[in-house]
């Protein structure tokens, strides 16, 4: 049994980004066990596969730190006798974020999916090396990486 977590820092409001999260629920095919307009918050359910009686999925969109939102996902098995996770939590997760980022517009709105560090959180010379990746993979513009840049750095 294995519980994942992922959180997506986006450059829109709550609301447009919990929109573009429900748009992109009902592109996967996932079940909606509730919706929360008003917490902006989904609980979410994925069909049975043969090592698994599902997931059950929570999403929640609250106000970024530095403006903008976040999307925090956490998965869990239905039920804790799966007989193996096989990173399924994992990739319905990624799955979700990359969806979600397509409905924001791509590299352009979303500026990371990070897994939640059990470890620790990234130091701010972390966050930036990430997004220095994300620059060079084409996946933020130079404009979006000196933005965020500027804002980890408190200029």
């Amino acid at each position: 049994m294995s519980k994942q977590s992922l959180s997506i820092n986006v450059t829109r409001d709550e609301d447009a980004s919990f929109s573009a999260l429900k748009r992109a629920v009902e592109k996967l095919g996932y079940g909606v066990a509730g919706c929360d307009e008003e917490n902006r918050s989904m609980e979410l359910t994925t069909r049975v596969s043969a090592f698994s009686w599902g997931e059950r999925i929570t999403a929640s969109v609250i106000p970024g730190e530095i403006g903008g939102s976040r999307v925090d996902l956490f998965s869990e098995p239905k039920v804790a006798t799966n007989v193996a996770d096989m990173g399924r939590g994992k990739r319905l997760l990624e799955a979700l974020a990359k969806e979600l980022e397509q409905e924001l517009g791509g590299g352009e709105q979303a500026y990371a999916a990070q897994p939640n560090a059990a470890k620790g959180a990234l130091s701010v010379a972390d966050e930036i090396r990430e997004l220095a990746k994300l620059r060079d993979e084409g996946i933020l513009t130079e404009e979006e990486f000196t933005s965020k840049k500027r804002m980890l750095l408190g200029l």
